[in-house]
Formats: C-alpha cells, structure tokens, sequence
C-alpha cells in the first residue's frame, strides 16, 4: 500500500501556490502552506512565515518551495534583499528540511537562468546565463542549492518553467493579452521561434 506524502507548499499564496495548492486538495493529498493569507483551502496547517513553516517540518515528506521575489519585485527591490529572499532563503529553507529528513525538496527556478533565447533546445547541462537580476537571483540559488545538496541527504529537484499563464495571470503576460484582444496586429514580425 502506499501512503501518499505530506506536503508543505511555501508561496501558496501566489500565482502558481494557488493552483497547486488546489490540485494537492484535489487529490486528497496532506498539505500545509506558507502563505500570506490566513486560510488555504485544504491545507492542514497555514504558515504566515517561511521561519514558522522551517521551525514544524516533522514529518514533511516534500517541500515545494515557491516562495521568492518574482519579477516585477526584483525590479524595484534592492539587490540586498533579493539575495536574501531568493538566495538565502531559499538555501536554508532546504538546510532545515534536510535537517528534519524531509525526502525532496522542489525549487522553482525560471527558464531564465539559461539565457533569453536559443536556437535550438536547452541541453540539462546547459551552462547559466542569466540576462537580468531575477533570473541572476535564480541561478545563484540553483548553485547555492545544488552545493548543498552534494552534503545533504534531502534529494533536490530544480524545476525550470518557460513563461506560466491561465486565469488570473497578470504582469506582461496579461499585457499581451489585452493587447491581442484589442486587434491590433503585434510587433512579432522578426519573431522566429515557434508557438502553439
């Protein structure tokens, strides 16, 4: 028989924590939460902190760690502070649950880590090259992470999305969809890489 994991979501608050915060309670799985707002549907125990949610880690099997700075902040944030949430926060947040046996630790990176654009498709050693101060903020993480993984027995898997949209996406996805909605043709004319 199998049991099924317990699982703490750290940003279940934000764009991608709601859905998958959702999806966990859908399937009847045990979850608890880190989140800014005082109730997460499902969840067994909500966290207002990142130190509440590292400081009751006993019998957490997986920690999916979507807590961090996302674009739009880091751009107005000071640096200082980015490194301290993306990077330092992160890292501990991995050090504690490997002190607490957690089995894996999920870290959501970006795409961006590896560059803006490629010719061809991204190998899984393709080396870091990030363009901006969020993607340089995840990168340091990933490398920050990784280093403690070789000493740590908590597995580490480093998730690395493309551009993530459904209902309720804001920022410049949002953008472009109102724009499309307008009618008006869009500068993409040099644009060469395919969609769907």
């Amino acid at each position: 028989m199998t049991v099924d994991p317990v699982i703490l979501v750290t940003g279940a608050s934000g764009f991608i924590g709601q859905r998958l915060c959702a999806a966990i309670s859908q399937r009847g799985w045990v979850f608890d939460a880190v989140s800014r707002r005082s109730n997460v549907a499902g969840a067994r125990n909500v966290h207002r902190t990142l130190d509440s949610a590292r400081n009751d880690l006993a019998g957490v099997d997986v920690v999916v760690h979507l807590a961090g700075l996302a674009h739009g902040a880091v751009s107005t944030a000071a640096w200082e502070s980015v490194l301290l949430t993306n990077v330092q926060e992160t890292a501990l947040t991995y050090a504690k649950a490997a002190d607490a046996d957690v089995r894996l630790f999920i870290q959501l990176s970006s795409i961006r880590v590896l560059g803006d654009s490629t010719t061809c498709p991204w190998p899984t050693d393709a080396p870091l090259a990030p363009s901006d101060a969020y993607a340089e903020s995840k990168a340091q993480s990933e490398t920050e992470l990784s280093m403690l993984a070789q000493g740590l027995g908590t597995q580490l898997a480093i998730v690395r999305p493309p551009i993530v949209h459904g209902p309720g996406v804001r920022a410049n996805f949002l953008r472009l969809l109102r724009y499309a909605q307008k009618g008006w043709p869009l500068p993409l004319l040099c644009a060469t890489a395919q969609r769907s």
